[in-house]
């Protein structure tokens, strides 16, 4: 059966009704949250996890959530969640805020995951299965988040998936970690060992 549990930016764990805090810590999410994680997927393990900034309607005041799907039961999973966090958010008077800066949150691209796949070319497809043959984790540097969604959407039926941030100090378990970089091409994605 899936399951979808809220968590604020401290790790704490949300009532999925009333958006209040419950007084019980995550290490796991606070991992997650350290890590710069904004979108995970684990077929493995049959999660997803996805961190959202969101601001109250009532006044300007930003928090970040983080939304763990478990026993994903769907082949649409992210469609499913991006559903539930922003029918939660709204629920709870926040809506979501949008980066700034011209590239687009992962959590807009949620909406429509599999349109974003034909942003990556083949051959960067072939590539980073070939690295995954040789090594057990691979990060990949994009230029922008619909590349970075790219990616996620075309591998996450056979490994686990990261998009994380630039500066992120990962410390994830994912098989293929993406970090939306600035200083990368648009055109070009560069491979590496985690």
């Amino acid at each position: 059966m899936s399951e979808i549990t809220f968590y604020d930016s401290t790790g704490s764990k949300v009532d999925s009704e009333t958006g209040a805090v419950v007084n019980s810590q995550s290490e796991s999410i606070r991992t997650v949250l350290m890590s710069g994680l904004k979108l995970g997927i684990n077929p493995y393990d049959r999660e997803v996890i996805a961190s959202v900034r969101a601001e109250k309607v009532s006044y300007d005041r930003a928090e970040e959530f983080v939304a763990r799907f478990q026993g994903v039961e769907t082949n649409r999973p992210l469609m499913l969640l991006h559903s539930h966090i922003r029918r939660h958010l709204n629920q709870w008077g926040f809506k979501h805020s949008p980066v700034s800066g011209g590239n687009e949150s992962i959590f807009s691209l949620m909406e429509s995951p599999t349109e974003h796949s034909s942003s990556i070319s083949s051959l960067s497809k072939e590539r980073i299965h070939n690295r995954l043959d040789e090594q057990d984790q691979i990060s990949v540097s994009v230029g922008d988040s619909r590349t970075a969604m790219g990616i996620l959407s075309a591998n996450a039926a056979s490994y686990s998936v990261a998009i994380c941030e630039e500066s992120s100090n990962v410390d994830l378990y994912h098989d293929i970690i993406v970090s939306v970089s600035s200083r990368s091409s648009t055109d070009d994605i560069e491979i590496n060992s985690a």
